[in-house]
């Protein structure tokens, strides 16, 4: 369903309350921020909405996932082919050059990565860095060149400088062999030896600038290991902690209090699943006579997978303890009735959090996503208690991406480079609460348990734009799940004691399939004590 029709849905709903309260006998009498006396001394005179609403329990969102995939180049080896004597007469300018000469062939490992590190060594009469020979090629040394032999006389002739490089074509099957060999003696990882033509050459001995037949050559051969990378992580721009919802302890009703949440959340979204255990103290202070009031959470978990080691196909997640996305909450009782009102804010979600990487167990890192981003979350709200005993809330929400997540990626082996940036989805919620107070203690002064309401929420969420991808070399970054359509429901105990006191305790599961699920299961605990008047 589109953000218009949500929207227009909600709408239908608040306007559905004035008509239905004005059924019930409500006075028509509406009060808002000019009338924060009379809101205070209303509360005092009767029992109505502000006392028997409590706060929203709240699911869990964790933001869009990263899919991270690819393919990681782990190693690299080469093989000379030396002293290859060229023909003389050469053959047709149309032939290909092929030189077979008496093996055997080493493979060697060193800092150099490519006939072009050759060449420019050479250009400049350095000398080459030592090799190791960790192989030998019981065949013979060969070349076959990629282009023939007049456009190599071109090439040769048509350079200012010496030492070119000549394409070649790939060497026999017998070299890649005895390379793959020496691959997996040095790697642990399960990956695949490939040739890269790009990165091998043949070059002329003694930087000659002719070709004319009778000149020896030297043939590099490079070939790489590569790893195939696949790796779900947490979201960026949460620091894999899912990032905070009004609803998650929101409290419709402006007040002064202090608060905690709890969420145990099984197989949290990344490539092995994780259970989360997050927690969210806080504090909400109201101002302008109790009409309007500002929060702040402060999330933090004692297992959160954000630095994710991968052998390339799943991954091992590193839960450590880790510090969130801060959320600050800031609203306004635009209009209260003795059994409904609607309230309006916004929250901002400040990037506090960890960064995100991908390390293979080789100690290699390939990915790094920082937090980057803030994300602006306007809302709108209404409840409803026609009476004493039932109650039911909404909140309409948007989750706004101001600006991107940098990400830098690990092309070539030799480190992490900016790539560029992430910016996730924007998202709209819907957050639907129903409750019936089976007791409830409304003398003032009362002590021990006042109130005792089941209460039954729904809360669905819904891409509205597209997420970012960023492609970098063999390497993708985004979102590849598609849009998220996931519908959660929460069945839970709201618990009062005493003076201010508030315990819920609710279980949250998905409706929706794994494609649009983000936990399997959560336990969800909420303790908030109030100040004051509200």
């Amino acid at each position: 369903m589109s953000v218009v029709r949500w929207i227009g849905v909600w709408v239908a709903l608040v306007a559905a309350l004035g008509g239905i309260s004005d059924a019930w006998g409500d006075e028509p009498v509406e009060y808002t921020i000019a009338d924060a006396p009379r809101y205070d001394y209303y509360r005092d005179a009767d029992w109505s909405v502000i006392d028997r609403l409590p706060n929203m329990i709240g699911d869990y969102f964790g933001g869009t996932g990263i899919g991270f995939q690819g393919t990681a180049t782990i190693d690299r080896l080469f093989v000379v082919a030396n002293d290859l004597d060229s023909p003389n007469p050469l053959p047709g300018g149309g032939t290909v050059l092929m030189i077979t000469e008496p093996g055997p062939v080493g493979v060697f490992s060193s800092t150099v990565g490519s006939v072009q590190d050759i060449q420019q060594l050479l250009r400049t009469a350095a000398p080459l860095p030592a090799a190791t020979q960790v192989g030998t090629i019981a065949d013979n040394a060969t070349v076959t060149t990629a282009i023939n032999v007049g456009q190599i006389q071109a090439l040769v002739t048509g350079t200012p400088e010496a030492f070119d490089v000549i394409p070649v074509a790939a060497p026999p099957g017998t070299y890649q062999a005895v390379v793959d060999q020496g691959f997996q003696a040095r790697n642990t990882l399960a990956g695949t030896t490939q040739f890269n033509a790009s990165n091998s050459g043949a070059i002329l001995q003694g930087g000659a600038d002719t070709f004319n037949g009778g000149e020896d050559l030297d043939a590099f051969y490079f070939y790489d290991y590569q790893v195939a990378v696949n790796v779900v992580s947490p979201a960026a721009g949460t620091g894999g902690l899912g990032r905070s919802k009004f609803a998650e302890g929101g409290s419709l009703v402006p007040r002064d209090r202090v608060m905690f949440d709890y969420g145990n959340y099984g197989n949290v979204i990344t490539s092995g699943g994780v259970r989360l255990n997050r927690f969210v103290p806080g504090f909400e202070k109201t101002f302008l006579g109790g009409m309007a009031s500002v929060e702040a959470r402060f999330p933090f978990a004692a297992n959160v997978a954000t630095d994710i080691m991968t052998t390339g196909m799943g991954a091992t997640n590193q839960g450590d303890a880790a510090f969130g996305d801060i959320g600050i909450y800031g609203k306004v009782l635009v209009l209260y009735r003795p059994t409904h009102l609607i309230t309006a804010g916004l929250g901002v979600i400040v990037p506090t959090a960890e960064a995100t990487s991908v390390t293979l167990t080789n100690g290699m890192p390939l990915l790094r996503v920082d937090n980057d981003a803030v994300y602006l979350q306007p809302f709108v709200a209404c409840a409803w208690t026609p009476n004493d005993r039932f109650f039911a809330q909404s909140v309409l929400q948007l989750d706004l991406a101001a600006n991107g997540n940098r990400v830098s990626v690990n092309t070539d082996g030799t480190g992490l480079t900016q790539a560029g940036r992430l910016t996730d989805a924007n998202h709209l919620f819907w957050d639907v609460a129903f409750g019936y107070w089976l007791y409830q203690d409304n003398r003032r002064g009362a002590t021990g348990i006042t109130g005792v309401a089941p209460v039954v929420e729904f809360h669905y969420t819904e891409a509205i734009t597209d997420a970012d991808r960023v492609t970098a070399g063999p390497f993708q970054v985004g979102n590849f799940a598609g849009d998220l359509h996931m519908l959660n429901i929460v069945a839970g105990l709201q618990t009062t004691f005493g003076a201010g006191h508030n315990l819920s305790v609710a279980y949250t599961g998905p409706l929706t399939g794994d494609a649009n699920r983000q936990v399997d299961a959560g336990l969800r605990l909420f303790y908030s004590r109030q100040f004051g008047a509200n």
